[in-house]
């Protein structure tokens, strides 16, 4: 017969009582879990277009605009930034945790020509709106061209 492992001994997995102290434990700490520095969350967005422009709308309520970077490359639209804790509750015993915090970065393909010099940006009450005018840029796109036969 296989000698079992002191270690669980006193909490036999079957009967759940292991993972019920190990959840107990994690529940007692004082900070919430925080996530890997590598795993970023994903604020909510819209993106879609009008006639004359192609449009962001991100939900990042309660960030500093000054912890967001913008940045296009190669028709992608790149937004990174940073959601800080509210440090002004010392102590806290969590019933629900919901609102993310930390670092996040959303790429956007834009999909059409945009001049990439006039970018509109708006935040107001959590809401980031980026706003790009389309262009009509002949260098892409497809382009008929005509055959000439000799005859």
């Amino acid at each position: 017969m296989a000698k079992k492992d002191k270690e669980y001994d006193d909490f036999p997995l079957g009967s759940g009582e292991y993972l019920e102290s190990t959840f107990n434990t994690f529940t007692k700490l004082n900070q919430p879990y925080l996530m890997h520095s590598d795993k970023r969350w994903l604020p909510a967005m819209d993106v879609f277009e009008s006639d004359d422009e192609f449009i962001i709308i991100l939900d990042i309520a309660q960030i500093d605009p000054k912890d967001i970077k913008l940045s296009i490359h190669d028709n992608v639209m790149i937004i990174k930034g940073i959601r800080i804790e509210i440090t002004k509750f010392k102590k806290r015993h969590y019933h629900k945790m919901e609102i993310d915090y930390g670092p996040f970065e959303r790429r956007i393909n834009v999909p059409v020509a945009v001049n990439e010099r006039d970018i509109k940006t708006q935040y107001v009450a959590g809401f980031l709106e980026i706003r790009l005018n389309k262009i009509d840029d002949r260098r892409k796109g497809e382009k008929s061209i005509n055959i000439e036969w000799d005859e």
